[in-house]
């Protein structure tokens, strides 16, 4: 899909130099009040059997759970504690792979989700997450 595209249906990129910046790029969205995160599939993410490598889709999903556990908690650091993974399907190269994340649970110290990533029209993995959320500490603290 074309970034002209992707723009006008609502999704941004998301910066990052990091690992996702590899994976990516990386395209946040709202939508009903929901985020929304996904990449664009293409050979990079493709495993020996020609279908998108599960790390990827275990990947989005931990950036897309882990962004919905700060924004539910108002928190600017969470740490990924588990990551549970089911695939019900295949995720063809070529449709956007997208997670949707919801948070079910959150306390002052931990948030707890779940996504389903998406292959174009196709649910192919739920993941669950338990995330700690991480105090911020005033930058004079920090110093």
């Amino acid at each position: 899909m074309e970034r002209d595209d992707m723009a006008a249906q609502g999704w941004r990129v998301v910066d990052d130099t990091g690992f996702l910046g590899l994976v990516g790029p990386l395209w946040q969205r709202e939508i009903g009040g929901r985020i929304e995160l996904a990449i664009e599939t293409g050979d990079k993410h493709r495993n020996r059997s020609g279908v998108v490598q599960g790390g990827a889709i275990c990947t989005l999903a931990d950036r897309a759970i882990g962004t919905a556990a700060r924004l539910a908690t108002g928190s600017s650091r969470v740490v990924t504690l588990k990551l549970d993974t089911t695939f019900l399907a295949r995720s063809e190269i070529g449709p956007l792979l997208v997670a949707r994340p919801t948070i079910h649970t959150r306390t002052r110290s931990l948030a707890i989700g779940e996504a389903d990533i998406y292959s174009g029209e196709r649910l192919t993995a739920k993941i669950a997450a338990i995330f700690k959320v991480v105090k911020d500490v005033p930058q004079d603290a920090a110093e």
